[in-house]
């Protein structure tokens, strides 16, 4: 996955310091929120096969599922949670402990948090503990599902987030918490928890995996219901175990399900998690009534974060609901304004006193300067800006990691660059920055001007985006790479394996419209003019005969087109980037640009088009691979500038879809496919040491095709650009790389190995200059 999203995890912990304070002097409690024996559901000396039993439920699951029906309406309310949760001794006894010492610990770590502990409360069923409700969300709407055509619309009535971490985000930690819980359906074959799928145990074929034991006889609200603990053998399987409680009344129906991970120690920060989902059987049909999930995260001992959702299902109907525009989610116009009464009115259980609480620890939390420092911090790791005038500032500085930088051609480069923000204004985007080299000794910039057609509340780039923006950029850039979104002056790329002085100044004027749709759909359409000057040891020269002419500059006009196809995706809003929580089921990207001659003084016509495709396919219980198709085309002649490169990496940054051994400039071409494959396993020769060891290994290759064909070939037209100082036609034969590595080390950490597997020889193939064979690179990387 992306990087930021152990960031995430970190920084969600980071605040409430006070977690220090749950460091055991004694042996106290551990917590038991939601917890399931699994020994004591593998075995039981007298149960007995319930297969017969749950050969009827299979039989009889279709005519139980109130999804026969062709259409179906009910509301929808759903809390979730976020709490931090601690053993009251074990607090009290660390406090009394960090006060008598009065250390650094205690002052700037637990001190500056204890007033938090004011707003924590005592869960009913759970008096020796505490829990401080960090984070609160409500939704209140109605679905409409036509189960014919597999489609589903809703109506929300009402949302409400309330809580700590508005630098991250709310919306981007309900996302966020939405991957994690999933939507689990027992009846399909198949769920999603934790971004991993699970085999569902009356999903089909489910009796391959999954083993059932009649435990005995229960009574679940009145009735008398079969109990039945299933659990999977193997304990490499996705898959989940616990027990059902099945009607003995002859319809075989699902009453209640209570049930855990089959293996969850496998899984990172993971400590607990328990999933229950009740029903109710109305005029033959059985009826979701409410789905609970608890998860935590963290220690037993030393205390948890627990993360809970409670989802309530009501007012069913069957009769088709013939409202227009009915398949699309909608929302009501005020549905992030109703009072309190109209909450009271809507909840189905009351808030917890924890819960009701969490006004108060926000109204404590931003009244402290100490806080505030987290919330700046956040904002920096995260965004990479730093706010001026509290985290809501109307202005922020950054990028904060290039400011500083080195490279060939320039030596330390000198960076200030900052912009306005929604607090300024909520459509309206103005930044830009400056830069120098001390050995250049020439000013750099950049400037932006964005619009967006819809108010927005923390970022101008929020989903979905309407946004018209102008940008005017005069600097250096490596080939291969867009001067306009690359970051090749953040420092940890100015750690290079081989010479960067083969740069050009490139003066660039963009304006474009990008309108995001519904359902993964997106386009953005503009116009470019582009001027480009070589400033490295690469060469714009013309050869005829024995005479050479050195071309200054060059200068492109075009109109670009491009179309994005993602559905399914679900990302944070971290700034300006979306780190990906999920990749969406297919990425489809197709581009076209078309050059006009003669266009703000542009020197060549040409229309060149590109595709690329991503999709994610998982191995079961074995890992998942991650493939990258791509293909372009130029169909005109231009000189080598405007050809194809390849993108290079010279740092020792693994990158996931660069070439890691690749030279910047090395390669050109008018015509290519490519290929980028990548095995992750969840395996790796640690664990013939330690079993429980969650190291994963992974394997990939990468290649690129395309013999540079003979219209652009400077050897039989002399008008074009010769090749100079290392940079050639890719050949007949592929560029192949391949890397092999780990990942998951310390939970974030990925360390590769790749190496190059053609093209290989220095002094022929590369003008003498020296081939990156291969490397150790490092990279951050973050699962489950």
């Amino acid at each position: 996955m992306v990087k930021y999203l152990k960031l995430f995890l970190v920084l969600f912990i980071l605040p409430f310091s006070f977690y220090n304070l749950l460091k055991a002097q004694s042996q106290p409690a551990t917590i038991k929120y939601g917890t399931l024996n699994m020994r004591a559901l593998r075995y039981y000396p007298n149960a007995t096969d319930a297969n017969n039993i749950m050969e009827k439920v299979f039989e009889n699951k279709r005519s139980n599922d109130y999804k026969r029906e062709t259409f179906a309406q009910y509301n929808l309310y759903q809390k979730t949670s976020v709490d931090v949760v601690a053993n009251k001794e074990s607090l009290d006894q660390e406090l009394k402990e960090s006060q008598k010492k009065n250390n650094f610990s205690y002052k700037y770590l637990i001190q500056p948090f204890e007033s938090w502990l004011e707003h924590a409360r005592a869960p009913e069923s759970y008096p020796n503990y505490l829990a401080l409700t960090t984070l609160i969300f409500e939704d209140y709407k109605t679905i409409y599902e036509d189960n014919q055509k597999k489609r589903i619309g809703s109506l929300l009535h009402a949302s409400r987030a309330e809580g700590l971490f508005e630098s991250i985000g709310q919306q981007n930690i309900d996302y966020f918490l939405d991957e994690i819980f999933g939507d689990i359906d027992l009846y399909q074959n198949e769920n999603e928890v934790m971004l991993l799928e699970f085999k569902s145990p009356l999903g089909d074929h489910a009796q391959d995996i999954y083993s059932y034991k009649l435990v005995g006889m229960k009574n679940v609200d009145g009735k008398s219901c079969y109990e039945i603990a299933f659990y999977c053998e193997n304990m490499k399987q996705n898959a989940f175990a616990g027990y059902f409680y099945i009607s003995s009344d002859g319809s075989f129906s699902l009453v209640e399900a209570k049930f855990t991970l089959n293996n969850p120690s496998s899984m990172n920060f993971l400590q607990h998690i328990l999933i229950t989902h009740t029903y109710h059987r109305v005029d033959g049909k059985m009826l979701p009534e409410k789905k609970e999930c608890s998860v935590l995260m963290g220690d037993e001992i030393k205390g948890c974060i627990l993360v809970e959702r409670t989802t309530t299902f009501n007012h069913f109907s069957f009769t088709n609901p013939k409202i227009a525009n009915i398949w699309e989610n909608k929302n009501d116009p005020d549905y992030l304004k109703k009072p309190t009464t109209y909450w009271s009115g809507v909840r189905p259980m009351q808030l917890t006193p924890s819960q009701e609480q969490v006004g108060g620890l926000v109204k404590t939390a931003t009244g402290s300067r100490s806080f505030g420092n987290i919330q700046k911090a956040i904002l920096f790791l995260l965004g990479n800006h730093l706010a001026l005038g509290g985290i809501n500032g109307p202005v922020e500085i950054g990028p904060l990691t290039q400011f500083i930088s080195y490279n060939d051609m320039e030596g330390l480069r000198l960076k200030l660059g900052g912009n306005t923000t929604t607090k300024l204004f909520n459509q309206w985007y103005l930044g830009g920055y400056a830069a120098i080299g001390t050995k250049d000794r020439r000013i750099k910039y950049r400037s932006d001007l964005m619009y967006s057609l819809h108010p927005r509340s923390q970022y101008i780039w929020e989903y979905p985006k309407k946004l018209i923006s102008f940008t005017y950029v005069n600097d250096l850039n490596i080939p291969g790479q867009d001067l306009l979104t690359s970051n090749r002056d953040n420092i940890a790329y100015s750690f290079s394996h081989a010479a960067t002085n083969n740069m050009s100044l490139q003066k660039i004027g963009l304006l474009t419209f990008e309108n995001e749709l519904s359902k993964g759909l997106s386009y953005k359409i503009g116009g470019q003019f582009k001027y480009d000057r070589p400033e490295g040891v690469v060469k714009y020269m013309q050869v005829q005969n024995t005479d050479t002419t050195h071309i200054n500059s060059i200068s492109t006009s075009e109109i670009q087109l491009s179309v994005r196809f993602c559905p399914g995706e679900k990302f944070i809003q971290a700034r300006d980037k979306r780190v990906f929580i999920r990749r969406g089921d297919v990425e489809l990207n197709l581009n076209h640009r078309i050059g006009i001659k003669g266009m703000l003084g542009s020197d060549y016509q040409y229309q060149i088009t590109e595709f690329n495709g991503y999709k994610k396919f998982t191995l079961g219980n074995h890992g998942s691979l991650d493939l990258h198709l791509a293909a372009g085309k130029i169909w005109n002649q231009v000189p080598f500038p405007l050809l194809f490169i390849p993108e290079g990496n010279q740092s020792y940054i693994f990158e996931n879809e660069g070439y890691n051994c690749m030279n910047f400039y090395e390669f050109t071409t008018d015509n290519y496919v490519s290929g980028n494959v990548n095995f992750m396993f969840n395996w790796s020769p640690f664990k013939l040491l330690n079993k429980k060891d969650k190291i994963k290994s992974s394997l990939g290759a990468r290649t690129i095709y395309g013999p540079l064909s003979d219209n652009n070939n400077p050897a039989l037209h002399p008008e074009l650009f010769v090749f100079n100082e290392g940079v050639n036609p890719l050949g007949d034969t592929p560029y192949v790389e391949v890397n092999v590595g780990f990942s998951n080390i310390f939970k974030i950490l990925r360390l590769e190995y790749s190496r190059r597997l053609t093209y290989l020889n220095s002094s022929e193939e590369s003008g003498g200059h020296k081939v990156f064979k291969g490397s150790l690179l490092v990279s951050a990387n973050f699962s489950f």
